[in-house]
């Protein structure tokens, strides 16, 4: 024992000489060697804690750290995935409460949350299928004994506006005539429009308002171009359980869905990018693509593309406009931009038509000016969503789901809306 204490002491002696023999090359290797390790640890410890973020971001939302399904399943469980029309074909877990049961009891297993992914398709009415919904509403109250000032307004207002989308319509199909092939359809469309835009048939209007109002949704209607099919990738949960168990689930808009209640909250995501209007979601793309990536629209032709698309889509916003609003964009619109110009759809136009000099003074005025009198969002917090889905015989199953609000999943989306 004592050779090896003595073999030691003289290792140590010797290694300590080496090292003060040579102080500049003991201070360069042992420099290296500490900067290299310090670089091991922080780049090691950056790592794990990207690595930890990310995963917390994912079984935080949606995904738990385990998904169980049937083994009867004819395909993988795909959660992210699987956009497809009827998504994947998942058989359910016919006994849920034993499934629960046994998988509680699984050490370090907190939370059983049940689920079922589906893919569905929900038509987003256009314009005037809203309006004329509302002049119905108006026109039955006062078919039904409603003689209050404030029902005779609101029946005049609907019906002016829906005599202003009929104008915007006929505008537009004159142009379109120019350069549509079927000229027997054409021609029955533009009879169907100049029918709904003469004296004669307004003059007559209120001596049948529900039949005049069943050729405006049967003519009329189909022929304005800003609906849209939505198709929605959903989740059906138990929502309280839901929210609970992912911690990354936060409520933007809206209210939860009630406790034992069936209902429907909107992805922040899918709220912006399909459901708003769709000028009002170019600008802010066009935003996003000038503060944070310093693109310019004289520079960028993707920009110019969506500048132009915009102008041109000035009509999903002069669909909205009754006799009040028309004349309160004319005076807003003439007043920013120094015009003599009288005609609303082109004031728009030109309006839209921004550049890298006027844009950001044009989205503030689009947002604080504008954007109160337009419904920006087709499916806002309190309407009814119906929502289509085919089952796997082929068959259309429907559900109407009242829309409770906007979430979004901290960490692993943003609403993308910047601020005016």
């Amino acid at each position: 024992m004592n050779a090896y204490l003595d073999t030691l002491k003289v290792v140590a002696q010797i290694a300590l000489r080496n090292l003060f023999a040579s102080r500049i090359k003991t201070f360069i290797v042992g420099g290296i060697i500490t900067f290299g390790a310090m670089i091991i640890v922080l780049g090691t410890s950056l790592l794990d804690s990207v690595d930890q973020s990310m995963s917390r971001s994912i079984t935080g939302s949606i995904a738990g750290d385990i998904q169980v399904y049937s083994a009867e399943s004819k395909e993988v469980l795909d959660v992210f995935g699987g956009f497809g029309p009827g998504g994947n074909d998942i058989a359910p877990l016919t006994d849920f409460a034993k499934v629960r049961q046994t998988l509680s009891g699984v050490a370090n297993v907190a939370e059983v949350v049940p689920m079922g992914i589906d893919t569905a398709t929900v038509t987003a009415g256009n314009s005037v299928d809203q309006v004329l919904s509302r002049i119905r509403e108006a026109a039955t109250k006062n078919q039904g004994g409603d003689k209050s000032p404030q029902a005779a307004a609101d029946y005049a207002s609907e019906r002016d506006h829906v005599r202003q989308i009929v104008k915007v319509l006929r505008n537009d199909y004159e142009k379109v005539k120019l350069v549509r092939s079927d000229a027997a359809e054409m021609n029955e469309d533009l009879a169907n429009i100049q029918k709904a835009s003469s004296d004669k048939f307004w003059n007559e209007f209120d001596a049948d308002p529900l039949g005049n109002l069943e050729f405006l949704e049967n003519r009329i209607a189909p022929l304005a171009s800003d609906a849209d099919m939505l198709f929605l990738r959903y989740i059906g949960t138990d929502p309280a359980q839901f929210q609970h168990a992912f911690d990354r689930m936060t409520l933007i808009e809206g209210q939860p869905i009630p406790e034992g209640k069936r209902g429907f909250l909107l992805s922040s995501y899918v709220y912006e990018e399909q459901i708003k209007l769709r000028t009002a979601r170019t600008l802010d793309k066009v935003k996003v693509a000038r503060d944070n990536r310093k693109e310019r629209i004289a520079k960028e032709p993707e920009l110019q593309r969506m500048i132009q698309e915009n102008a041109n889509n000035a009509q999903e916003i002069l669909l909205q406009l009754d006799g009040a609003k028309t004349e309160l964009f004319r005076k807003k619109l003439t007043s920013v931009l120094h015009s003599q110009q009288s005609d609303v759809g082109q004031l728009l136009a030109l309006f839209l038509k921004m550049t890298d000099d006027n844009f950001d003074e044009r989205y503030r005025f689009y947002y604080q000016e504008l954007a109160p009198s337009l419904q920006l969002y087709k499916v806002r917090a309190g309407d009814t969503l119906t929502i289509k889905a085919y089952t796997r015989s082929g068959y259309v199953q429907s559900a109407n789901l009242h829309v409770y609000g906007v979430f979004a999943f901290k960490g692993l989306e943003s609403r993308h809306k910047p601020a005016p």
